[in-house]
């Protein structure tokens, strides 16, 4: 994915391929967990909190119920303990 095509997913220009619902997002910065949303395109992050924008006819939702995503693992396995993208 080039730049351009990532900038252009964060400001909704693309959509996003997969949209994880109600997911606790970790902050390492200020060691906060928020609920929220988190949108993805082509593996990369595009958007995270309220992405009702990003997401378009064909983006795939899913409803990881307060899971906490972590990258890595190349596939999604959503359980209300862990969920990896």
């Amino acid at each position: 994915m080039l730049l351009r095509e990532k900038v252009f997913a964060g400001e909704g220009k693309i959509k996003a391929d997969t949209v994880l619902k109600d997911c606790r997002i970790v902050n390492v910065n200020t060691k906060e967990i928020t609920k929220g949303d988190l949108a993805i395109r082509s593996g990369f992050i595009a958007g995270i909190g309220d992405v009702e924008d990003l997401t378009g006819d064909n983006t795939n939702i899913l409803d990881i119920i307060l899971a906490i995503p972590r990258p890595g693992a190349g596939m999604i396995r959503a359980r209300t303990w862990r969920c990896w993208v």
